[in-house]
Protein backbone atom coordinates (compact mmCIF):
# COMPACT_ATOMS: atom_id res chain seq x y z
CA UNK A 1 0.00 0.00 0.00
CA UNK A 2 1.27 3.37 -1.12
CA UNK A 3 0.59 5.98 0.75
CA UNK A 4 0.45 9.69 -0.38
CA UNK A 5 2.28 12.80 0.52
CA UNK A 6 -0.11 14.60 2.75
CA UNK A 7 -0.05 11.12 4.50
CA UNK A 8 2.95 10.85 5.17
CA UNK A 9 3.24 14.40 5.96
CA UNK A 10 0.85 13.48 8.87
CA UNK A 11 2.96 11.30 10.61
CA UNK A 12 6.06 13.21 10.36
CA UNK A 13 4.08 15.96 12.15
CA UNK A 14 3.52 13.64 14.66
CA UNK A 15 6.66 12.83 14.55
CA UNK A 16 7.99 16.32 15.59
CA UNK A 17 5.63 17.51 18.24
CA UNK A 18 7.33 13.91 19.67
CA UNK A 19 10.84 15.37 19.40
CA UNK A 20 9.76 18.21 21.15
CA UNK A 21 7.52 16.66 23.72
CA UNK A 22 10.94 14.52 24.76
CA UNK A 23 13.01 17.80 24.84
CA UNK A 24 10.93 20.45 26.76
CA UNK A 25 8.07 18.49 28.04
CA UNK A 26 9.17 18.31 31.86
CA UNK A 27 6.28 15.70 32.28
CA UNK A 28 7.12 13.69 29.47
CA UNK A 29 7.85 10.47 30.23
CA UNK A 30 11.12 10.25 27.96
CA UNK A 31 12.49 13.80 29.45
CA UNK A 32 14.89 12.63 31.46
CA UNK A 33 16.48 10.76 29.01
CA UNK A 34 16.44 13.71 26.54
CA UNK A 35 15.60 17.50 27.73
CA UNK A 36 17.01 16.95 31.05
CA UNK A 37 20.54 15.92 29.27
CA UNK A 38 20.65 19.13 27.45
CA UNK A 39 18.86 16.95 24.18
CA UNK A 40 17.55 20.33 22.04
CA UNK A 41 16.40 20.98 19.20
CA UNK A 42 17.94 23.27 16.65
CA UNK A 43 16.43 26.52 15.69
CA UNK A 44 15.77 26.34 12.05
CA UNK A 45 13.55 23.32 13.43
CA UNK A 46 11.80 24.90 15.90
CA UNK A 47 11.15 27.49 14.04
CA UNK A 48 9.35 26.49 11.25
CA UNK A 49 8.13 23.28 11.34
CA UNK A 50 8.29 22.79 7.37
CA UNK A 51 11.63 23.29 7.38
CA UNK A 52 11.77 19.63 9.33
CA UNK A 53 9.27 18.20 7.20
CA UNK A 54 11.16 18.77 3.46
CA UNK A 55 14.84 17.61 5.33
CA UNK A 56 12.56 14.62 6.23
CA UNK A 57 11.46 14.13 2.78
CA UNK A 58 14.81 14.88 1.12
CA UNK A 59 16.61 12.97 3.36
CA UNK A 60 15.01 9.31 3.22
CA UNK A 61 12.23 8.90 5.52
CA UNK A 62 9.52 6.88 4.37
CA UNK A 63 6.20 5.53 6.14
CA UNK A 64 6.28 1.67 5.21
CA UNK A 65 4.55 0.06 8.57
CA UNK A 66 5.39 -2.53 10.15
CA UNK A 67 4.47 -5.03 12.68
CA UNK A 68 2.34 -2.16 13.97
CA UNK A 69 5.30 0.55 13.46
CA UNK A 70 7.12 2.34 11.18
CA UNK A 71 9.79 0.85 10.04
CA UNK A 72 11.36 4.15 9.78
CA UNK A 73 12.69 6.23 12.89
CA UNK A 74 14.88 9.30 13.21
CA UNK A 75 18.18 8.66 14.98
CA UNK A 76 20.66 11.26 16.33
CA UNK A 77 24.67 10.11 15.00
CA UNK A 78 26.06 11.46 18.13
CA UNK A 79 23.84 10.55 20.98
CA UNK A 80 25.33 13.82 23.23
CA UNK A 81 24.09 16.06 20.69
CA UNK A 82 20.34 17.50 19.68
CA UNK A 83 17.78 17.16 16.43
CA UNK A 84 19.95 18.62 13.95
CA UNK A 85 20.11 18.53 9.88
CA UNK A 86 23.53 17.73 10.26
CA UNK A 87 23.73 15.16 13.87
CA UNK A 88 19.91 13.31 12.08
CA UNK A 89 19.02 10.85 9.61
CA UNK A 90 16.32 8.23 9.05
CA UNK A 91 17.16 4.97 9.27
CA UNK A 92 15.29 1.08 10.02
CA UNK A 93 14.62 0.49 13.87
CA UNK A 94 17.28 -2.11 13.75
CA UNK A 95 19.85 -0.47 13.11
CA UNK A 96 19.04 2.87 15.49
CA UNK A 97 19.04 0.32 18.39
CA UNK A 98 22.30 -1.09 17.17
CA UNK A 99 24.45 2.23 17.44
CA UNK A 100 22.55 3.20 20.39
CA UNK A 101 24.16 -0.22 21.78
CA UNK A 102 27.67 1.12 20.29
CA UNK A 103 27.15 4.19 21.57
CA UNK A 104 26.05 3.03 25.34
CA UNK A 105 28.81 0.90 25.04
CA UNK A 106 31.54 3.38 24.49
CA UNK A 107 30.87 4.84 27.92
CA UNK A 108 31.85 1.78 29.59
CA UNK A 109 36.14 1.12 30.54
CA UNK A 110 37.92 -2.16 30.68
CA UNK A 111 37.38 -3.45 27.39
CA UNK A 112 33.85 -4.03 27.29
CA UNK A 113 33.83 -0.90 25.18
CA UNK A 114 34.71 -3.14 22.09
CA UNK A 115 31.68 -5.33 22.30
CA UNK A 116 27.99 -4.22 21.46
CA UNK A 117 25.01 -4.96 23.35
CA UNK A 118 26.50 -6.02 26.23
CA UNK A 119 26.32 -4.06 29.68
CA UNK A 120 27.63 -5.02 33.48
CA UNK A 121 26.06 -4.42 36.58
CA UNK A 122 26.83 -5.74 40.00
CA UNK A 123 24.98 -7.93 41.81
CA UNK A 124 26.57 -7.33 44.95
CA UNK A 125 29.60 -5.71 46.04
CA UNK A 126 31.96 -8.16 45.00
CA UNK A 127 30.63 -9.67 42.22
CA UNK A 128 28.16 -8.87 39.06
CA UNK A 129 27.21 -10.01 35.39
CA UNK A 130 27.12 -8.99 31.47
CA UNK A 131 24.16 -8.26 30.82
CA UNK A 132 23.10 -9.20 26.91
CA UNK A 133 20.30 -6.92 24.89
CA UNK A 134 19.81 -6.53 21.55
CA UNK A 135 16.06 -5.38 19.90
CA UNK A 136 14.07 -7.81 17.59
CA UNK A 137 10.96 -7.01 15.76
CA UNK A 138 11.02 -3.33 17.69
CA UNK A 139 10.92 -5.23 21.22
CA UNK A 140 13.62 -5.48 23.30
CA UNK A 141 15.08 -8.71 24.29
CA UNK A 142 17.58 -9.50 27.22
CA UNK A 143 19.10 -12.26 26.22
CA UNK A 144 20.72 -13.16 29.35
CA UNK A 145 22.99 -12.45 32.56
CA UNK A 146 26.09 -14.14 32.57
CA UNK A 147 28.84 -14.71 34.25
CA UNK A 148 31.52 -14.18 31.97
CA UNK A 149 32.13 -12.00 29.48
CA UNK A 150 32.69 -15.00 27.03
CA UNK A 151 29.34 -16.18 28.00
CA UNK A 152 27.70 -13.38 27.05
CA UNK A 153 29.54 -12.81 23.28
CA UNK A 154 28.67 -16.16 22.69
CA UNK A 155 24.92 -16.31 23.85
CA UNK A 156 24.65 -12.72 21.48
CA UNK A 157 26.05 -14.50 18.79
CA UNK A 158 24.36 -17.91 18.89
CA UNK A 159 20.69 -15.71 19.41
CA UNK A 160 21.56 -13.77 16.21
CA UNK A 161 22.32 -16.58 13.98
CA UNK A 162 19.16 -18.41 15.20
CA UNK A 163 16.81 -15.53 14.96
CA UNK A 164 18.09 -14.77 11.13
CA UNK A 165 19.42 -11.43 12.88
CA UNK A 166 23.16 -10.82 10.90
CA UNK A 167 21.50 -8.39 8.94
CA UNK A 168 20.98 -5.94 11.58
CA UNK A 169 23.27 -7.73 13.65
CA UNK A 170 26.93 -8.46 13.71
CA UNK A 171 29.04 -11.31 15.19
CA UNK A 172 31.59 -10.22 17.54
CA UNK A 173 34.38 -12.56 18.47
CA UNK A 174 35.66 -12.86 22.17
CA UNK A 175 39.00 -11.62 22.69
CA UNK A 176 40.67 -12.42 26.61
CA UNK A 177 42.32 -9.03 25.97
CA UNK A 178 39.19 -7.73 26.79
CA UNK A 179 38.16 -9.67 29.33
CA UNK A 180 38.78 -7.22 32.96
CA UNK A 181 36.00 -8.44 35.22
CA UNK A 182 38.30 -7.52 38.10
CA UNK A 183 38.15 -3.85 36.72
CA UNK A 184 34.83 -3.53 35.93
CA UNK A 185 33.52 -4.90 39.52
CA UNK A 186 35.84 -2.13 41.21
CA UNK A 187 34.80 0.77 39.10
CA UNK A 188 30.97 -0.39 38.77
CA UNK A 189 28.91 1.15 41.40
CA UNK A 190 26.91 -1.33 42.92
CA UNK A 191 23.21 -0.03 42.69
CA UNK A 192 20.49 -2.79 43.38
CA UNK A 193 17.92 -1.51 40.94
CA UNK A 194 20.44 -1.80 38.27
CA UNK A 195 22.12 -4.99 39.57
CA UNK A 196 21.05 -8.54 38.26
CA UNK A 197 17.21 -7.57 38.83
CA UNK A 198 17.26 -4.86 35.64
CA UNK A 199 14.30 -4.88 33.91
CA UNK A 200 12.65 -7.71 36.32
CA UNK A 201 9.21 -6.25 37.46
CA UNK A 202 8.37 -6.17 41.44
CA UNK A 203 5.57 -8.15 41.31
CA UNK A 204 7.99 -10.98 39.34
CA UNK A 205 9.43 -13.86 41.70
CA UNK A 206 13.23 -13.50 41.14
CA UNK A 207 14.90 -16.82 40.59
CA UNK A 208 17.88 -18.21 38.76
CA UNK A 209 16.69 -19.96 35.54
CA UNK A 210 19.18 -21.38 33.39
CA UNK A 211 18.41 -22.61 29.78
CA UNK A 212 19.56 -25.43 28.08
CA UNK A 213 19.11 -27.11 24.57
CA UNK A 214 17.31 -30.48 24.48
CA UNK A 215 21.07 -32.30 24.58
CA UNK A 216 21.88 -30.61 27.31
CA UNK A 217 24.26 -27.59 25.99
CA UNK A 218 23.62 -24.10 28.10
CA UNK A 219 22.04 -21.41 26.31
CA UNK A 220 21.98 -19.05 28.76
CA UNK A 221 21.07 -17.79 32.65
CA UNK A 222 17.77 -15.47 32.79
CA UNK A 223 16.65 -13.54 36.25
CA UNK A 224 12.92 -14.62 36.47
CA UNK A 225 10.66 -17.00 34.55
CA UNK A 226 8.80 -14.34 32.78
CA UNK A 227 12.07 -13.10 31.54
CA UNK A 228 13.02 -16.68 30.28
CA UNK A 229 9.27 -17.00 28.42
CA UNK A 230 10.22 -13.79 26.72
CA UNK A 231 13.20 -15.14 25.32
CA UNK A 232 12.14 -18.35 23.43
CA UNK A 233 9.21 -15.39 22.38
CA UNK A 234 6.63 -17.06 24.12
CA UNK A 235 7.37 -21.04 23.22
CA UNK A 236 8.18 -22.07 26.39
CA UNK A 237 5.03 -21.42 29.36
CA UNK A 238 5.97 -20.27 32.60
CA UNK A 239 4.06 -23.20 34.43
CA UNK A 240 5.80 -25.81 32.51
CA UNK A 241 9.46 -23.99 33.15
CA UNK A 242 8.01 -24.03 36.64
CA UNK A 243 7.85 -27.64 36.62
CA UNK A 244 11.02 -28.33 34.77
CA UNK A 245 12.87 -26.31 37.58
CA UNK A 246 11.80 -27.79 40.34
CA UNK A 247 12.43 -31.71 38.65
CA UNK A 248 8.78 -32.23 37.54
CA UNK A 249 9.22 -31.69 33.88
CA UNK A 250 11.07 -32.16 30.63
CA UNK A 251 11.37 -29.67 28.24
CA UNK A 252 9.34 -26.42 27.61
CA UNK A 253 9.28 -24.96 24.14
CA UNK A 254 12.45 -26.65 22.92
CA UNK A 255 14.61 -26.15 25.54
CA UNK A 256 15.52 -27.94 29.05
CA UNK A 257 15.51 -25.60 32.64
CA UNK A 258 17.01 -25.87 35.21
CA UNK A 259 17.60 -23.63 38.12
CA UNK A 260 21.53 -24.41 38.30
CA UNK A 261 23.91 -24.80 35.69
CA UNK A 262 23.22 -28.67 35.37
CA UNK A 263 20.28 -29.50 33.56
CA UNK A 264 17.87 -31.65 35.22
CA UNK A 265 18.14 -35.26 33.84
CA UNK A 266 14.83 -35.42 31.25
CA UNK A 267 14.57 -39.50 31.49
CA UNK A 268 11.40 -40.63 34.40
CA UNK A 269 10.54 -36.72 34.87
CA UNK A 270 6.86 -35.80 35.00
CA UNK A 271 5.98 -39.02 35.55
CA UNK A 272 5.45 -41.16 38.44
CA UNK A 273 7.03 -44.62 37.54
CA UNK A 274 5.80 -46.67 40.48
CA UNK A 275 3.79 -49.46 39.81
CA UNK A 276 3.67 -52.13 37.24
CA UNK A 277 2.29 -51.78 33.67
CA UNK A 278 0.19 -54.58 32.08
CA UNK A 279 -0.10 -54.81 28.37
CA UNK A 280 -3.30 -56.06 26.77
CA UNK A 281 -4.19 -56.85 23.38
CA UNK A 282 -7.37 -58.41 22.28
CA UNK A 283 -8.23 -57.88 25.52
CA UNK A 284 -6.20 -60.57 27.15
CA UNK A 285 -3.25 -59.82 28.77
CA UNK A 286 0.46 -60.23 26.75
CA UNK A 287 2.76 -58.17 28.70
CA UNK A 288 3.98 -56.58 32.07
CA UNK A 289 6.62 -53.90 32.15
CA UNK A 290 8.02 -52.83 35.60
CA UNK A 291 7.35 -49.31 35.90
CA UNK A 292 6.61 -46.94 32.94
CA UNK A 293 9.62 -46.04 32.01
CA UNK A 294 10.62 -49.43 30.97
CA UNK A 295 6.83 -49.84 29.55
CA UNK A 296 8.35 -46.15 27.24
CA UNK A 297 11.41 -47.53 26.11
CA UNK A 298 10.08 -50.51 24.97
CA UNK A 299 7.03 -49.47 22.90
CA UNK A 300 8.54 -46.55 22.21
CA UNK A 301 5.95 -44.11 23.57
CA UNK A 302 6.52 -40.78 25.29
CA UNK A 303 6.11 -40.23 29.31
CA UNK A 304 3.27 -37.68 28.77
CA UNK A 305 1.26 -40.21 26.29
CA UNK A 306 2.00 -43.24 28.78
CA UNK A 307 1.07 -41.67 32.10
CA UNK A 308 -2.55 -40.72 29.95
CA UNK A 309 -3.37 -43.85 28.39
CA UNK A 310 -2.54 -46.25 31.81
CA UNK A 311 -4.87 -43.71 33.19
CA UNK A 312 -7.65 -44.24 31.14
CA UNK A 313 -6.63 -47.87 30.08
CA UNK A 314 -6.16 -46.24 26.43
CA UNK A 315 -5.44 -47.76 23.30
CA UNK A 316 -2.13 -47.04 21.95
CA UNK A 317 -0.10 -48.69 18.44
CA UNK A 318 -2.73 -51.48 19.17
CA UNK A 319 -2.33 -52.24 22.69
CA UNK A 320 -4.07 -51.37 25.95
CA UNK A 321 -1.91 -50.25 28.52
CA UNK A 322 -2.67 -49.91 32.04
CA UNK A 323 -1.59 -49.92 35.81
CA UNK A 324 -4.13 -52.52 36.63
CA UNK A 325 -4.12 -56.58 36.59
CA UNK A 326 -6.55 -58.75 35.37
CA UNK A 327 -8.23 -55.48 33.12
CA UNK A 328 -12.33 -55.40 33.64
CA UNK A 329 -13.51 -55.59 29.79
CA UNK A 330 -16.16 -52.52 30.48
CA UNK A 331 -17.58 -49.90 28.11
CA UNK A 332 -15.27 -46.94 29.14
CA UNK A 333 -12.27 -49.18 27.79
CA UNK A 334 -12.42 -47.28 24.38
CA UNK A 335 -9.51 -47.01 21.64
CA UNK A 336 -7.82 -43.62 21.84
Amino acid sequence: MEYTREETIGKLRTIYHGMKNRCYNESHESYAKYGARGITICDEWMENINSFLDWSMDNGYKYEPENGRNKWSIDRIDNDKGYSPDNCRWTTASVQCANRDVRSTKKEKAGLEKYIGIKFAKTSQENGKYIVKLTKDYTDVTIGRFDTLQEAVDARNLYIINNDLLGSYSIQPYEACNDNKDKLIEMTPFVPSESRYEAVDNDRRLIDVYQFTLDGELIAHHDSIAIAVEATDGKALPNKISDCINGKGNSSGGFRWSRTREPNEMVGKCMQVTGSVYVYKDEKLVDTMENKKVACDKYGISKSTMTRITKNHKEKNGYVFSMIDNLVWVDEVVPA
